[in-house]
């Protein structure tokens, strides 16, 4: 049911006219200030306080979008309808996420190798690339699309190295 709720609210979301970037903006202020969440929640703060709340902190559709989610007395955390909505996205742009975990900064090439790859495994038009530095992989990366889980970093081979050598 909630998944449905989430599925909803993010058609929503995407009706209102809302960019990328002003969810994104919206979801940093989220971020930034993790009480919010509690206080739009709340059944003591009135209604017309919660809405000047969201008034300091938002604009546009997204600061309506979030009053309406509060006047229907959803208990719904707004951070998961901003995932929702990136996912519709991401699917309405045939585009898949690949996460690529790293140690030494990617070259353009690389990234553009790594996009390539992501279309290829999953059949999708475009890639969406996400890249983040892990200094525990040691060396090499992990490529994740999905369930798809590629690990060439050298701490797992070191482990595996270790864990035959036990074996033995």
């Amino acid at each position: 049911m909630i998944n449905q709720t989430l599925d909803c609210y993010a058609k929503a979301l995407i009706e209102t006219g809302c960019t990328k970037e002003q969810v994104s903006s919206a979801a940093e202020i989220f971020d930034t200030y993790p009480a919010l969440s509690d206080v739009l929640h709340n059944p003591i703060i009135s209604i017309k306080e919660k809405e000047a709340v969201i008034d300091k902190l938002f604009s546009g559709n997204v600061a309506n979008f979030i009053k309406i989610v509060c006047r229907n007395g959803e208990n719904i955390d707004i951070l998961e309808v901003f995932c929702a909505f990136f996912d519709l996205i991401l699917i309405k742009e045939d585009t898949v996420q690949v996460i690529v975990e790293y140690v030494t900064p990617l070259t353009p090439k690389q990234e553009k190798g790594f996009q390539k790859f992501a279309c290829n495994v999953s059949g999708k038009k475009n890639a969406l690339l996400i890249t983040e530095y892990h200094p525990e992989l040691i060396g090499g990366f992990i490529v994740r699309i999905g369930d798809f889980l590629y690990d060439q970093s050298f701490a797992t081979k070191f482990n595996n190295m270790r864990q035959n050598l036990i074996r033995r």
